[in-house]
């Protein structure tokens, strides 16, 4: 299950951002997700989306750098939240 509001709420399809449903941060309470839009001048613009954990200090998924971790040991799913 999806838990953040971000990807709830997509400017652009899951499958336009090439977002895997196999990716463990899709359904982590700790992950922190933003989308936004690469702009440089003379080029038409890009629209991205980024994942960061907290917990890595790291960003962990990109529209530019999709990296698909399907198990990881700082996941915190639903269950954990309680």
């Amino acid at each position: 299950m999806i838990i953040s509001p971000t990807l709830k709420a997509l400017a652009k399809s899951e499958e336009a951002h090439e977002l895997s449903s196999d990716i463990i941060c899709r359904t982590c309470a700790n992950a922190i997700w933003r989308e936004g839009r690469i702009r440089r001048v003379g080029q038409p613009s890009s629209d991205i989306l980024q994942c960061y954990c907290p917990i890595f200090f790291s960003v962990t998924w990109a529209t530019q750098e999709p990296l698909e971790f399907t198990q990881c040991d700082g996941f915190k799913g639903m269950n954990d939240l309680t």
